[in-house]
């Protein structure tokens, strides 16, 4: 059986193909990532515009295609942050089953909480999974592949840059310390009541900061996968991140212009998130949402037979 995974996030938009023989093990034959940044102005307007609408489209009717050249038994399609907040997200989802044939499912934050931890985490010890959207980030505990605590915040990249940090180059340290007392506000709502063994982050912020940290470009992702990224080297970055403009956070670091421009917001999140719960490090998985729906169709499909 073949199957696609498709996770339409606030920012980007990713696309996992696999064969699988029914049980939990599966083969990769193509992975996709674009950034049409469907959650644009979603947080101030309340609606996805019409532009976002045109550049997710465009993406989907191309990851259409590949999955017919792959003759892909299934689509699995799922909708986050700026699909769950927005008041046109109905006639939006009208569009995008058109193009793909199948419906599109709006997920909490907190199955979105949980699909990224199948996905993401490895380990069967106490593990905290720290998943920066670009709408929301979602804080998992679990063990076993069993989740023991989860919680989803409104504090994405796309959504701290348009709030404090929207086209203000370098970051004034009057709306830098907005959007700290904002981000801690919103951590006071999630505590850590279990002896965390390890900790996990996943999708494109901290992928971004370990590609960065080694100075290969952002998109070669697989060779950071399972990197363990320590906070004085988050904080020695986030300095950079918050002096320099876009552009030159892109050249420099090799970070894709796409996310060049939220990198700062989501370094922030990532920061002050082990700040307040004092861990020191962080393990990157580069797997997450995608991954985690392609084992959750899996597991059910073991469980009806």
């Amino acid at each position: 059986m073949r199957i696609a995974s498709i996770d339409i996030g606030t920012n980007t938009i990713l696309m996992l193909i696999v064969e699988s023989n029914g049980n939990l093990d599966f083969q990769i034959l193509n992975q996709q990532f674009s950034t049409p940044r469907l959650g644009e102005g979603v947080d101030k307007n309340g609606i996805i515009n019409q532009n976002a609408i045109e550049r997710a489209s465009e993406v989907l009717i191309n990851y259409k295609k590949i999955c017919d050249e792959y003759k892909v038994d299934i689509i699995k399609a799922v909708g986050t942050s700026a699909l769950r907040d927005a008041k046109n997200s109905y006639e939006v989802l009208k569009i995008f089953k058109s193009i793909l044939n199948y419906d599109v499912e709006v997920i909490s934050g907190e199955k979105e909480a949980y699909l990224s931890f199948i996905g993401s985490v490895s380990s069967f010890k106490m593990s905290l999974l720290i998943d920066i959207g670009g709408g929301s980030t979602e804080l998992i505990i679990g063990e076993n592949n069993q989740i023991l605590n989860r919680i989803s915040l409104q504090i994405g990249a796309v959504r701290i840059t348009e709030k404090f940090f929207k086209n203000i180059y370098p970051i004034k340290d009057k709306f830098y310390n907005e959007a700290i007392n904002y981000i801690k506000e919103q951590l006071k709502n999630f505590k850590i009541d279990s002896e965390i063994e390890l900790i996990y982050s996943v999708a494109g912020t901290p992928c971004s900061i370990a590609t960065a940290l080694k100075r290969i470009p952002d998109y070669e992702v697989d060779k950071v996968d399972g990197e363990k990224i320590y906070i004085e080297n988050i904080q020695n970055i986030l300095n950079k991140f918050k002096e320099m403009n876009p552009k030159e956070i892109s050249e420099k670091f090799l970070i894709n212009p796409k996310r060049a421009d939220i990198i700062a917001a989501g370094t922030l999140i990532l920061y002050l998130i082990l700040k307040q719960y004092n861990l020191n490090y962080t393990i990157v998985s580069s797997k997450g949402l995608r991954y985690g729906i392609i084992k959750d169709f899996l597991i059910k499909n073991i469980e009806s037979k």
